[in-house]
């Protein structure tokens, strides 16, 4: 699942960029959640980095696309930000808030096709070459983000689960908050963190023995956002 938002401020061009999508996705066999915000300061109200894409305008009233891509650039680094713009003279701008790719209004379903394939590829290339890296006894050891599923804290040690193995370490949770910071991770309480995509219902997590439940927060809203989305599909645990 893509996770995409439109920041576009004209209707016209917002239901033109989610048509266009919707229409990718028949063609070439995506999944792609979407979201749309008419402008910048509503964007940026309790944002997340849960997005892998972002298409943005960048004039628009309130709040600049370029100046709203440098305040997510604080927190989110990661998010492939495509720029929608009337005039080719941002490409400067455009490096310092490392945007992916800028798409020139008006522009065809074909011409869209091409640049969102692009941007496909890249950030997948980016996604799985993703990592972090952590330290136990004296072995460092390199952590695939797309295989990692969540991190949990027992006493003081770290316990971090992929697919198909777990890694242990001293260490605190705060440490590997940082660690996780801009990857898409949610804390689900002061034990773990998590993918909102491994949570369910309003939402219990088993561990071991013990039952955690979800504190309110933006661990749960990113939870129900995902169940919301993804109703009637299954949801791992």
């Amino acid at each position: 699942m893509i996770r995409i938002a439109i920041v576009e401020d004209e209707q016209l061009f917002r239901e033109k960029i989610l048509r266009y999508l919707h229409r990718y996705e028949e063609k070439n066999k995506q999944s792609f959640s979407i979201k749309t915000f008419e402008n910048g300061v509503q964007f940026l109200t309790d944002y997340r980095p849960e997005y892998d894409i972002i298409f943005m305008d960048i004039e628009m009233p309130y709040l600049s696309g370029m100046e709203t891509a440098k305040r997510i650039r604080k927190v989110d680094s990661r998010t492939a930000i495509a720029f929608i713009t009337n005039m080719a003279n941002y490409a400067v701008q455009g490096y310092e808030v490392e945007a992916i790719d800028f798409i020139v209004k008006p522009f065809t379903y074909e011409v869209f096709e091409y640049k969102l394939g692009r941007i496909l590829s890249r950030t997948e290339d980016k996604r799985e070459k993703s990592s972090i890296i952590v330290k136990s006894d004296d072995l460092v050891h390199n952590i695939r983000i797309t295989k990692l599923r969540y991190v949990e804290i027992s006493g003081h040690t770290l316990i971090y689960h992929m697919e198909k193995e777990q890694l242990e370490m001293r260490g605190s949770m705060r440490e590997a908050e940082q660690l996780l910071e801009g990857h898409g991770f949610c804390k689900c309480s002061d034990h773990g963190y998590k993918r909102p995509g491994i949570c369910t219902g309003i939402q219990t997590v088993l561990r071991g023995q013990s039952l955690w439940k979800l504190q309110p927060g933006p661990c749960m809203s990113a939870c129900l956002r995902y169940c919301r989305r993804n109703a009637g599909k299954s949801i791992e645990i």
